[in-house]
């Protein structure tokens, strides 16, 4: 059973939502593991169909090293944020594990979504910051998501 006071509250993290043209990414700040994206959106936003075995098989075949995958359940985040996780269990890719995707992945996609990646886990999401819609490339000024 988890504390309800507010100190304890601050210490679980929080779940936002990160567009990805059009594509919405649950992402998550994690107290220990630090900035992190769940594997079931990535998966889907580079094109992968998810079929028996679900995410873990494309993850398998992709190359995604076990450690570089932390599953965390819906109970382990902050309830009292503006998103309620609506799912048991998820498995959430820190940095390591977006890179080691991202090599193996041969999707289209990648090539957008590599830079788009690279700025929201150093530079955060920013609660209303635009797409790029001409240049993916281009620099985008943010805040990190805390």
């Amino acid at each position: 059973m988890h504390d309800n006071s507010a100190a304890f509250a601050a210490k679980m993290p929080v779940l936002h939502f990160a567009d990805f043209y059009g594509t919405p990414i649950r992402v998550t700040k994690h107290p220990v593991h630090g900035r992190m994206m769940m594997a079931n959106d990535v998966v889907k936003a580079l094109g992968y169909t998810i079929k028996v075995g679900g995410t873990r098989t494309i993850l398998n075949g992709l190359k995604v090293a076990h450690a570089n995958r932390i599953l965390l359940k819906g109970d382990d985040f902050n309830r009292s944020a503006r998103h309620v996780p609506t799912f048991q269990n998820a498995t959430f890719l820190p940095r390591e594990g977006l890179d080691q995707l991202v090599t193996g992945a041969a999707a289209k996609k990648v090539v957008t979504f590599r830079p788009w990646m690279d700025d929201v886990m150093t530079n955060g999401i920013g609660m209303k910051r635009p797409v790029p819609a001409v240049n993916p490339y281009a620099a985008v000024d943010g805040t990190p998501w805390e």
